[in-house]
């Protein structure tokens, strides 16, 4: 009995590694027309490093519990989030006009066969108040908010909307759309992208554009904080569970892509990779493919791509790191359609930062890749 069982776990784990590549395939795909573009200047970073497990993130507000996890086949810490809560990220800086929001989610879905508790995102203004005052917690909407929801299902029925406020009055209200697509990605991450450029407001999941409204989010407040909230349902905290990870807030997309024809350089923090990797994450082809378009505009165009890495780590390590994920971005410039004579690449490592180590912040800046024409 146990020679079958051996070999029944040496042939699922050759299946698994055949379909392995498949599946990154498909999740690359499913960027493939993803046209989000990551605000440059990080206001707001939080990947949870640092922090203790099993409590909830300092500076984060709850009106219920959450703690910090580690999740099977997942990196770093995760924020579990509760049924009948609403969390306020730590975050105390005031946004732009123009920002982006980009976090992970994962979703521990089973089903049980009854309804699951629907599950919310957004971003509010607290005005002059501390963005994580305690009466936000209750209420978000008291000066301004954007709120999307998901109703979730596992029969192809999922849906979301967008919904914001203006001084706890509706402001606008979506149509809902199906989102089945969601599904899918029970159980494994999913990414989700916003976009504020003013009162339009645009929002991605895994690379698919499910709304761009031209006049949802109010203007009359200035936006500072991110929020959830997962509602009630029958289902017991063991047997459903929500993880946030990741967050990320930037000042929003300005035209510095253009600095490296005016200027003769630029640097993105918009290219992402996995933890001490130089897989590029597949969220950042807006980026790169916004940057592609430039050289294929003007194919005389040559540069240096630098690569540049926090203070984390071995300094060696990162400066092979940073070399490696210069010719990663180098390949993928080439996928879309550059010329190879018309890209060099060099690492930097450690050695230039531009923001402070020791915040996780500054660590986000300075994890970066830097354009110079030559």
């Amino acid at each position: 009995m146990k020679s079958y069982h051996y070999i029944l776990v040496i042939l699922l784990a050759f299946i698994q590694s055949l379909l392995g590549p498949l599946i990154a395939q498909d999740s690359v795909k499913a960027y493939s027309k993803f046209d989000f573009v990551a605000g440059e200047q990080i206001i707001y970073h939080e990947d949870f490093s640092g922090n203790e497990k099993g409590e909830l993130p300092a500076g984060w507000n709850t009106g219920g519990k959450g703690e910090l996890v580690t999740v099977e086949n997942a990196t770093g810490n995760w924020l579990r989030l509760y049924q009948d809560a609403t969390y306020l990220s730590s975050n105390a800086k005031a946004f732009t006009k123009n920002f982006t929001i980009e976090f992970d989610l994962l979703l521990d879905i089973r089903s049980r066969t009854y309804s699951y508790p629907n599950f919310t995102f957004g971003f509010l203004s607290t005005n002059n108040e501390p963005s994580n005052g305690n009466k936000f917690v209750r209420d978000y909407e008291t000066y301004s908010s954007v709120q999307c929801e998901l109703a979730l299902s596992s029969d192809g029925n999922t849906r979301v909307s967008v919904a914001s406020a203006l001084n706890r009055s509706e402001y606008f209200n979506s149509e809902g759309q199906n989102l089945a697509s969601l599904e899918n990605y029970y159980n494994k991450i999913t990414h989700v992208s916003i976009q504020v450029q003013g009162t339009r407001t645009r929002i991605w999941f895994n690379g698919e554009k499910k709304f761009d409204l031209p006049m949802a989010a109010p203007g009359d407040y200035m936006f500072n904080n991110v929020f959830f909230r997962v509602y009630t349902s029958s289902y017991k905290d063991d047997e459903i569970g929500f993880y946030i990870n990741n967050l990320r807030v930037a000042a929003g997309k300005a035209d510095n892509r253009n600095q490296l024809m005016t200027t003769g350089k630029f640097s993105t923090t918009g290219i992402l990779f996995d933890v001490k990797s130089a897989v590029i994450k597949p969220e950042s082809y807006g980026t790169i493919a916004e940057i592609a378009k430039i050289f294929k505009d003007n194919p005389e165009l040559k540069a240096n791509i630098i690569g540049h890495t926090d203070s984390d780590g071995d300094n060696g390590f990162n400066l092979q790191l940073s070399l490696k994920r210069a010719e990663a971005v180098k390949n993928k410039l080439k996928e879309f359609g550059v010329a190879d004579a018309n890209l060099v690449v060099e690492g930097k490592g450690e050695t230039l930062p531009v923001g402070d180590n020791g915040s996780k912040e500054g660590r986000a800046m300075n994890r970066r890749v830097e354009f110079v024409r030559l």
